[in-house]
């Protein structure tokens, strides 16, 4: 799967694949944009060789006061506990050396964001928001 990372409009979108493309950025809240943003620089500041969906998690589970967290919290789960799982995953994802390299969409999170704008759609929303990304 070819990787494009280019960016969508002054929403400032990053792109991860050819199917995503089709996507109108103006449909993902600020949030969702921060999210996945957040992820790819997560990804390259760790230098790990792929933007995985952990990244992703990572970004949507951090803030304690997120939507996400408190919905997890609900269900019993300890969010805390999870943090520290996402950060070991993280931690044992592939790294890169040297310069002038960077990470990469891995084809995993590329289908999660176009599912997320797909589920928005199903559920009649005009947007994509952390938790259609979530789900």
């Amino acid at each position: 799967m070819d990787v494009i990372l280019s960016r969508i409009a002054a929403k400032n979108l990053t792109v991860l694949t050819k199917e995503a493309t089709d996507m109108n950025a103006n449909r993902f809240t600020q949030k969702s944009i921060e999210a996945i943003n957040g992820a790819q620089q997560l990804a390259e500041a760790n230098r790990n060789t792929q933007v995985e969906q952990i990244h992703l998690l990572k970004m949507l589970i951090d803030e304690s006061d997120d939507l996400n967290a408190q919905l997890l919290t609900s269900m019993q789960v300890d969010v805390p506990a999870l943090r520290t799982a996402v950060d070991r995953s993280i931690d044992a994802l592939p790294t890169y050396t040297g310069d002038g390299q960077s990470s990469y969409a891995a084809p995993a999170i590329s289908r999660a964001i176009t599912e997320a704008d797909a589920q928005a759609k199903r559920m009649g929303d005009a947007y994509v928001s952390v938790e259609h990304l979530m789900l």
